[in-house]
């Protein structure tokens, strides 16, 4: 099966992305180097890695922790809106 992982990079997403190979799963993997979560093109190129993918799950562990600069809803609302 396909497997598509966002936050491939954290803890969880590279865990994951560990025992979906270890289960001869193919893994694509998608970190902040793959995907800008700030950028205003943020849907398209999700769409874009979906359509090239073509994955059979897809797995959410992004996580966004924000800064000093970013109020408490705006990281609420990342992580869980």
């Amino acid at each position: 099966m396909k497997a598509l992982v966002f936050g491939a990079n954290g803890g969880i997403g590279a865990a994951l992305s560990k025992a979906l190979r270890d289960q001869q799963h193919q893994v694509t993997e998608v970190d902040r180097r793959t995907l800008d979560c700030e950028s205003d093109h943020m849907e398209q190129q999700i769409s874009d890695i979906i359509t090239e993918s073509e994955p059979n799950w897809i797995f959410n562990c992004i996580g966004f922790l924000g800064n000093n600069q970013h109020n408490y809803r705006t990281v609420f609302d990342a992580n869980f809106g």
